[in-house]
């Protein structure tokens, strides 16, 4: 038993000997030391992994962490928020951690090492994906490293509680709804308090009850497996825990702040999407892809406009997507025509004309339009009977951290030269973007990436213009949103 121990300790002291340290930095709660992570060229930057931000109780608002004695070890990673699937992590690189814990509220900082000549830098925020239900910053997806030391910023990622534990909404004060986004607030203003100390510029279920209050009491009393359990399998395609308006924080649907000019106004916007997004969601609204028919077509589209839109709408969508199939269409044109429905209806028109209707309102300002048309997508088979690569949902993401890397991680992603100069090019604009609100950059072939709108129309009929991001063909394109966008979803999602 003593060899055992002996060897125990020599490959920890090992292990632990081959971190190099990052500077310890003093924050509002305490001290906290971080490590170096490697990049291209020989460099490094300091990276700070799992700084507890927040606390808070189940279904509740957060409050700031405690603060702590002693110095913070900021050098591993911490629990995800409760979830399903975290094995499952995008384009197969799994998850550095499957462990849930409600105490959950961490961020990670990456920051370049320090400049004489530039002292401090400007932050981005990153907040993941998951359409509420999942996610974590601990996803080998989220590395940041590269993004922090070629564009010369400070990169933070805020981990915030979803599914139940982020958006069950109880009209009670133990359970008000939306903290998933008091969560992400929180963490913006522990930015806020404590960047500067990075170096940053902070300028630049069954439960038998009918009344709500008792039926939140009867859910603190559930275990995080109970809860979870509820949302396996059908339950995300007849219930979702999502965001809600009428609150404090959200006092008014979107569609109509934005409309009546209760927003934010006059801040730059970089925006866009990427190729063929809806693709991925097509499997979850169709049983039996093998079967699937026009009818199951028609019922998923009743679904989508039934949880997200006006179910109104649903003969109307059906017949724009699917008049021009042909009675015999394959099942993957089927499956590709559903895919078109969800990217439109919930993610490219909503991005594209919620821009047109702020800029209208913020004169003077900068957009920059987007999409994404490279594909480096593994995680999903293409849809496309022709075997074309078609772009995934969220891949601008993993050009933005992972195109400079890729490898050693659980199934690892070779980059080619073309798909390491877009991630390159895509680092330098968004950082460029952060700094200043311009995109300079001279792209591939002489290619500048403009203002997405002529100031002239900006007020009546905008002209949109989009850059497609691919490294063979950067190029500018007008109006590539109007068919489907203005002509047909503006009045449904606007209504």
């Amino acid at each position: 038993m003593q060899a055992i121990v002996s060897i125990g300790l020599f490959t920890l002291v090992t292990l632990v000997a081959s971190i190099e340290y990052a500077p310890i930095v003093r924050l509002r709660n305490g001290r906290v030391y971080g490590m170096t992570q490697q990049v291209e060229n020989g460099g490094k930057v300091y990276f700070y992994q799992g700084i507890p931000y927040g606390q808070a109780a189940r279904f509740g608002k957060p409050q700031f962490a405690k603060p702590w004695s002693g110095i913070y070890n900021a050098t591993y990673y911490r629990e995800a928020c409760p979830q399903h699937g975290l094995e499952q992590e995008p384009f197969g690189l799994g998850s550095k951690t499957t462990n849930i814990s409600e105490d959950c509220l961490y961020l990670n900082v990456w920051r370049p090492r320090r400049n004489r000549f530039f002292p401090t830098r400007s932050v981005m925020v990153f907040f993941h994906g998951g359409t509420y239900k999942t996610g974590t910053i601990f996803s080998p997806l989220y590395d940041a490293r590269h993004l922090a030391n070629l564009g010369d910023v400070i990169v933070v990622s805020i981990q915030y509680r979803v599914g139940p534990f982020g958006f069950l909404y109880g009209n009670t004060t133990d359970a008000p709804g939306n903290v998933g986004l008091h969560d992400q607030i929180l963490g913006l203003k522990w930015i806020h308090y404590n960047i500067a100390r990075f170096g940053g510029d902070i300028a630049q279920l069954e439960c038998m009850n009918v009344n709500m209050s008792s039926v939140i009491e009867c859910l603190r009393n559930k275990t995080v497996e109970q809860i979870l359990s509820v949302t396996k399998g059908q339950f995300l395609k007849n219930q979702m825990f999502l965001p809600i308006y009428g609150d404090e924080l959200m006092p008014y649907k979107p569609s109509d702040a934005l409309k009546e000019g209760k927003l934010n106004f006059g801040v730059d916007l970089l925006y866009g999407v990427n190729e063929n997004e809806g693709l991925q969601y097509a499997n979850l609204f169709v049983a039996d892809q093998n079967n699937i028919t026009l009818e199951s077509i028609k019922e998923s589209i009743k679904w989508m406009m039934h949880y997200y839109g006006d179910s109104s709408y649903s003969d109307i969508v059906f017949e724009r997507y699917t008049s021009e199939l042909l009675p015999n269409a394959s099942k993957e044109m089927l499956l590709a025509t559903l895919g078109n429905v969800w990217e439109d209806f919930i993610i490219t028109c909503p991005t594209v004309l919620f821009a047109q209707e702020y800029a209208k309102k913020s004169p003077g300002r900068n957009f920059y339009s987007y999409r994404l048309a490279q594909s480096k997508c593994l995680n999903e088979p293409t849809l496309l009977s022709s075997g074309d690569e078609q772009v995934c949902l969220g891949e601008d993401v993993l050009y933005l951290f992972l195109g400079l890397d890729g490898k050693g991680h659980s199934t690892p992603i070779t980059f080619n030269p073309e798909d390491r100069q877009l991630s390159k090019d895509m680092i330098y604009a968004w950082s460029a973007f952060a700094k200043t609100g311009h995109i300079r950059e001279r792209f591939n072939n002489n290619r500048y990436w403009i203002n997405a709108f002529d100031r002239s129309t900006i007020l009546n009929a905008p002209i949109t213009r989009t850059f497609n991001l691919n490294f063979t063909d950067y190029q500018m394109v007008s109006n590539m949103y109007n068919q489907s966008c203005d002509s047909f979803w503006k009045d449904k999602l606007f209504a």
